[in-house]
């Protein structure tokens, strides 16, 4: 599992919190406009940051404008801060708009969770655009987004900040197999508490699976690390091919954590992937 995969689901959890939806809008409507691409700039522990690029019929004067208005997941407010920056340009007969925002994630509320997974939403935004000399245009604007899309772009750097291998021991050593522990930290930037119905994980050094399994009722406390310890158990035989690459490193190897967590919201379920490098001691 490639590090760029787990950072694509990781913001497909969160362009699902932050997808937009608009009762009021209407597609058919002349003055209608297109949400073209989704790019997130950074995604941190505080703040989402991303680019909306949409397609408008008509925009208030000027090439740098702001936007105010309401954003939405069925609903549901998202805590956009306003005004938000765009940059205008014309293309063909209409204008190209990039919408430039930011999400505090602490403040977004619980019903938003639902919403988000990896199937597709109907986006729309709806507001007023300010440009030069006071001009104002009503604009909307709306698409049909998948996650996995060239409509959608994610960075691949930012799975450190919510999930790390925190390292994992051997020490009850049997005739057939070895136990031993894993932990793992995760953190939950949210402000309310969320539950992991599965949690699936395996231990890889090398290109040896040395352990998998599966733990389940694991709950991530708001605005905060948590960390979960998981049970690792080794065969011997497993054991002794790691050992033939760690043993100038008294026991100690390099290995990752790789798998994939369900989050339990409002009856749905949200799926992230994780993978992660951490040390294993694979000798007391």
């Amino acid at each position: 599992m490639k590090k760029g995969v787990t950072s694509r689901l990781l913001a497909a959890f969160l362009l699902g919190v932050l997808i937009w939806s608009g009762a009021d809008a209407r597609p058919q409507d002349k003055d209608f406009g297109a949400i073209e691409k989704i790019e997130f700039s950074t995604i941190s522990r505080e703040t989402a940051s991303l680019w909306v690029r949409a397609s408008l019929p008509k925009v208030a004067r000027g090439w740098k404008q702001t936007f105010t208005g309401a954003v939405r997941v069925s609903g549901v407010a998202v805590p956009v801060k306003n005004p938000v920056s765009v940059a205008i340009q014309p293309k063909g007969r209409a204008f190209e708009a990039v919408f430039m925002l930011n999400v505090e994630l602490a403040l977004l509320p619980a019903e938003i969770l639902p919403k988000a997974g990896a199937r597709p939403f109907e986006a729309v935004i709806q507001g007023v655009l300010i440009g030069d000399e006071d001009s104002k245009v009503n604009v909307s604007a709306g698409a049909t987004l998948a996650i996995g899309s060239p409509k959608v772009e994610i960075p691949t750097n930012n799975i450190p900040a919510f999930f790390r291998f925190d390292g994992a021991s051997l020490s009850g050593l049997g005739l057939k197999e070895v136990k031993g522990e894993a932990r793992v930290v995760l953190f939950n930037p949210l402000s309310f508490d969320v539950n992991v119905r599965e949690f699936r994980y395996q231990l890889v050094v090398g290109d040896k699976k040395l352990a998998e399994g599966t733990r389940t009722g694991v709950r991530l406390h708001k605005l905060r690390e948590n960390t979960v310890t998981i049970p690792i158990t080794v065969q011997n035989s497993d054991l002794v091919s790691a050992l033939g690459v760690t043993v100038r490193n008294k026991g100690t190897v390099e290995g990752r954590l790789a798998g994939s967590l369900l989050l339990r919201s409002g009856g749905e379920d949200v799926p992230l992937s994780f993978n992660s490098a951490g040390t294993v001691q694979l000798l007391p």
